[in-house]
């Protein structure tokens, strides 16, 4: 009998023959799709792998160094790359650099009339550029507008080994007294694919002493000590400058009786009346300066105190202030120095004095 004879009498005879049946192959069928998709997935993995080197690869090439901010363009397209500066009065310059971008990649186009893109959540290069080219102002602010300056600051351009950059330098004078934010960068074709954004903090002055003035700023890093100030009878006025950007501490309406105990203006819940440090004190001993937000205390040399005392002063931000967390209160220490021994002796004297010069001075007039 030959095989296909007996493989029939077989199934005749209900013996299954062998070799994979019809189910057989159907529960093989998914197992067989699973196996090539995940092969599939397994040979995708290099190009994701691929665009998250790329992206890492830009990141790393575009970079902020030695106050140079360099977009480089990377060779294809990836996610925007964000980078930060910050500009102080330490560091009082910017360059901006596009690398590998086509000519006029820098942004907004307008840098070189001292424009920069505003610094809002819903503002990027592109809508900043849109904005610079429909002339609509909410998207940019020029510079000296930002820092409240009155010296047009801009970018100046410069070209060097085919890279051109723009460079940005603040004058001490010009540093603002609270922290400012603005946007600037590298675009290519106007796609966010293609978008290097620098984000540029412009840190406020510090806090300052000159003479007898005291003139605060409340940027995060302008306080990081009490400014001093010492009264004498010889030097016995004193000036707080708190700015449109600050408000005194003690508040408007106590300032001119009332000081703060401790050494922090933002702990004053209680104060202390001035006539406790010094018995002849009058209101009118404080004035109000020509500059906004100026207080001038000046003490009559007669009422300097038996021995010296110390009261507490100062700024804080006012309440339109952009952010509470990034500004800082200014504190002000005045040390006020007794009264000298014999000083209402040396008044006289130095009276007598001058009285006697000036009758000799006119008897020769009257000689000559």
């Amino acid at each position: 009998m030959s095989r296909a004879e007996g493989e029939t009498l077989r199934v005749r005879q209900g013996v299954k023959p062998h070799g994979p049946s019809g189910s057989a192959l159907r529960k093989a069928i998914p197992v067989l799709v699973v196996a090539v998709v995940v092969s599939m997935s397994f040979r995708a993995l290099p190009t994701a792998a691929n665009a998250d080197e790329a992206s890492s690869q830009n990141q790393a090439t575009s970079k902020v160094e030695s106050q140079v901010a360099t977009c480089t363009k990377p060779s294809t397209e990836t996610s925007p790359v964000i980078l930060s500066a910050a500009i102080s009065e330490a560091e009082n310059t910017l360059t901006l650099a596009c690398t590998g971008y086509t000519a006029g990649a820098a942004v907004p186009s307008t840098l070189t009339d001292g424009t920069v893109c505003a610094s809002t959540p819903a503002n990027t290069l592109a809508s900043c550029e849109e904005s610079v080219k429909q002339k609509k102002e909410p998207a940019t602010v020029k510079v000296k507008d930002l820092l409240g300056s009155e010296t047009n600051i801009v970018w100046a351009p410069a070209e060097a080994n085919g890279k051109k950059t723009y460079s940005l330098e603040i004058g001490k004078k010009d540093f603002p007294y609270l922290d400012k934010t603005f946007l600037v960068g590298c675009m290519e074709n106007s796609t966010k694919n293609f978008e290097c954004r620098v984000n540029v903090t412009v840190k406020a002055r510090a806090s300052t002493v000159s003479g007898q003035v005291a003139t605060c700023a409340y940027g995060e890093s302008s306080n990081p000590s009490v400014l001093e100030i010492t009264m004498t009878q010889e030097k016995n006025s004193f000036a707080l400058v708190c700015g449109n950007d600050g408000t005194s501490v003690p508040g408007e309406s106590t300032f001119n009786t009332e000081f703060c105990p401790g050494s922090d203006v933002t702990k004053c819940q209680t104060t202390v009346a001035y006539g406790s440090i010094l018995p002849a004190f009058t209101s009118e001993w404080w004035t109000t300066g020509a500059e906004g937000g100026q207080h001038v205390l000046t003490i009559p040399p007669e009422n300097f105190p038996e021995k010296e005392q110390f009261f507490l002063v100062g700024c804080v931000p006012a309440a339109k202030a952009e952010s509470k967390s990034q500004t800082s209160a200014c504190n002000v220490k005045v040390t006020v120095r007794p009264k000298q021994n014999g000083s209402g002796a040396f008044e006289i004297s130095y009276a007598t004095i001058s009285f006697y010069v000036a009758v000799s001075l006119g008897a020769f007039s009257s000689l000559v």
